[in-house]
């Protein structure tokens, strides 16, 4: 059986092209508005527009089922494309609490310039999200062999909202054990050790919670509070 691209079929379309020169400025309309789309019609259009324009596209479908499935399918379509979720904070409440780091994440990427596709729907882009420059200002910037006072910097995470704890086991918890400070940002999906050697930090690391194994060192880190 021989293997195809599917985006390959769409790539000469004339209407996905009229709609990357719409995207490009290369087009006199001020909005288009496209009609009969079904099933996945929709996601191979837009995966072919994102491929063929550089910048950040924002994909709001209906409901949240909805961004679920044209996310996954964006991601069959394109595995190379940067896709993000930006999910509602109603999901909190029914135990997801990995949905703050979803909506970091997406801020710190727009907040870089990067180019990617963002998916969403109208309940979660209608709630408030912090600018740039209050996302750079809330952070709590940390570099190997930079100096730090571990007092001030604990009484920092605590007026952030972190909580100390004997183990670090979710995002906004840090831990002191003697000149090691073990912290889990809201912006990341593993926490940070920071050993100490006086007030200078000798060394940054990630690490897992389950087996608190070091996964890999770096040489400077960004804390986000919630």
């Amino acid at each position: 059986m021989k293997n195809f691209n599917i985006l390959e079929l769409f790539d000469q379309d004339k209407n996905t092209n009229y709609l990357v020169n719409f995207i490009q400025g290369q087009s006199p309309k001020k909005s288009v508005f496209l009609k009969n789309l079904q099933g996945s019609l929709t996601t191979i259009i837009a995966s072919n527009v994102v491929k063929k324009t550089h910048c950040t596209h924002l994909f709001i479908v209906e409901n949240l089922e909805q961004a679920l499935y044209f996310i996954d399918d964006l991601k069959n379509l394109n595995p190379h494309l940067d896709t993000q979720f930006f999910p509602s904070c109603d999901r909190i409440k029914l135990g997801d609490n990995n949905v703050i780091l979803e909506r970091i994440e997406v801020v710190k990427k727009i907040s870089k310039d990067q180019e990617l596709a963002i998916v969403t729907y109208p309940s979660a882009v209608k709630e408030k999200i912090i600018n740039q420059n209050s996302l750079v200002k809330s952070q709590i910037s940390l570099q190997t062999n930079n100096g730090v006072d571990l007092e001030k910097l604990t009484k920092k995470l605590d007026a952030f909202g972190f909580n100390n704890t004997d183990f670090v086991i979710s995002p906004g918890e840090y831990s002191v054990r003697g000149m090691i400070l073990d912290v889990f940002s809201y912006g990341d999906e593993n926490p940070y050790r920071v050993i100490l050697d006086g007030d200078s930090i000798e060394e940054i690391s990630v690490f897992e919670v389950k087996n608190q194994i070091s996964i890999k060192t770096l040489n400077q880190i960004a804390i986000i509070p919630n």
